[in-house]
């Protein structure tokens, strides 16, 4: 359903898989703009802000590391255990070239196999 052009900048296909997982609603009807989506966003942060009770509630960038996570949790920090960080922006370009190169790859393979079962049971 997702299909061609997810993603891409004609964003029909992005808006049509959010609709059908139900993330509409949470932009406000209207993912494709980034001005109602971040209005959007902050409107929801600021719920969470106003429901949840501070003690319970921590604001944390990954980028902080280990320390505010484990002190919010009142655990020690791993000591033999780096922060993982493999959703970093090059990983993350890395994964999509990879969807977009399967996403017209197999396709072809496919397309080739049917041509070639076709050109074999011609002869």
């Amino acid at each position: 359903m997702i299909g061609a052009g997810f993603g891409r900048s004609g964003t029909t296909s992005l808006r049509k898989a959010l609709q059908i997982l139900g993330f509409a609603p949470w932009f406000n009807g209207d993912f494709a703009n980034r001005a109602s989506s971040m209005a959007a966003y902050q409107a929801h942060l600021d719920e969470v802000r106003r429901t949840v009770p501070p003690e319970r509630l921590l604001e944390y960038d990954v980028k902080e590391g280990w320390a505010p996570l484990c002190h919010f949790l009142d655990r020690p920090l791993p000591v033999d255990h780096p922060f993982p960080n493999l959703n970093d922006r090059t990983f993350f370009r890395r994964v999509m070239l990879a969807l977009r190169i399967v996403e017209w790859l197999v396709p072809a393979m496919v397309i080739a196999a049917l041509t070639w079962v076709a050109a074999y049971m011609l002869r």
